[in-house]
């Protein structure tokens, strides 16, 4: 039951920041390719004025759905032993799959212009490979505070005479 809270939290703090980069993508995308994009509709369909509530909303449910698929597939809560690398290889296939199955649904591009589709996949691909590299970060200087902290426990414990954990046994 604790690991389904410690989910549900994982989940709803996931959704925030998933939503804003989503906000902040296609507000940059938007706004470099200007207003003779404002023909394609979805999130262009304003051009450089920004997005429709719509759009807003669609890319609010992206962001459920995918803070859904990283929060199942980066905890144990299923995938108890797979590899950092294969699970971050599912969400970009999943992330993929969403957005493309939203484009397609919703006309955000014409489907024929291909441009448009590469700059879709460099951007999710990019996108996902830096939200990576900051949690490698994080993990690491994470990592770095507990291991200080746990010498400094052992070295209190030493001086007090604690002996516990007096050797690396």
């Amino acid at each position: 039951m604790e690991n389904l809270k410690n989910w549900g939290k994982m989940f709803l703090k996931n959704i925030s920041p998933t939503f804003a980069s989503s906000i902040l993508t296609i507000s940059i995308v938007s706004w470099l390719s200007g207003d003779h994009v404002m023909d394609f509709g979805g999130p262009f369909a304003l051009g450089r004025q920004g997005m429709t509530y719509g759009c807003i909303g669609q890319l609010f449910v992206i962001s459920v759905i995918l803070s859904g698929f990283s929060t199942l597939l980066m905890t144990d809560l299923i995938f108890k032993k797979a590899m950092l690398l294969w699970r971050a290889i599912a969400l970009l296939f999943l992330t993929w799959v969403t957005v493309g199955s939203f484009i397609v649904v919703f006309g955000w591009f014409p489907l024929d212009m291909w441009m448009a589709w590469i700059s879709f996949a460099v951007s999710t691909t990019a996108l996902l490979i830096g939200g990576a590299a900051v949690l490698i970060l994080a993990t690491k200087l994470q990592n770095r505070q507990y291991g200080r902290q746990l010498f400094n426990y052992k070295a209190k414990q030493n001086q007090e005479g604690g002996g516990a954990y007096d050797s690396d046994e």
